[in-house]
Formats: structure tokens, sequence, C-alpha cells
């Protein structure tokens, strides 16, 4: 869906950050941007980057270790 300027009125955002055990879990509204955050750190930094999609909750899980 589209607002009258063009735009997406689809928010993708953060819903939290957390530091647990050495480890950053970030949680987002929306797939997509989860997939483009672990796309970023692996080109930036390289490592290993693991996806794992749950299509009954429409839920991704991304985890990249460097």
């Amino acid at each position: 869906m589209k607002n009258t300027n063009g735009r997406n009125t689809r928010s993708n955002a953060f819903m939290a950050v957390e530091e647990k055990d050495g480890a950053t879990l970030v949680t987002t509204t929306d797939i997509h941007l989860a997939r483009g955050i672990g796309e970023a750190l692996h080109h930036a930094y390289q490592g290993e980057l693991q996806y794992h999609y749950n299509p009954e909750q429409n839920l991704l899980r991304v985890n990249w270790t460097h």
C-alpha cells in the first residue's frame, strides 16, 4: 500500500536490540529488513550467514557469525 506521496506505508523498523551472552539480537518488523541486515553484515565483514525461514509464521531468523 502506498500513501499519497507514492511511498510505501508499511513501516520497516527495529523492534528491539538486545545484548546477551556476547551476542546481539536484533528484532525487526519485516523479514526483508532482517535479510538485508544479514546481507550487509556479511558483505562488510564476511563470516558465515544462515537463514531459517518458517513460512507458517512468516518468520525469518538470520544468523551471522564472524
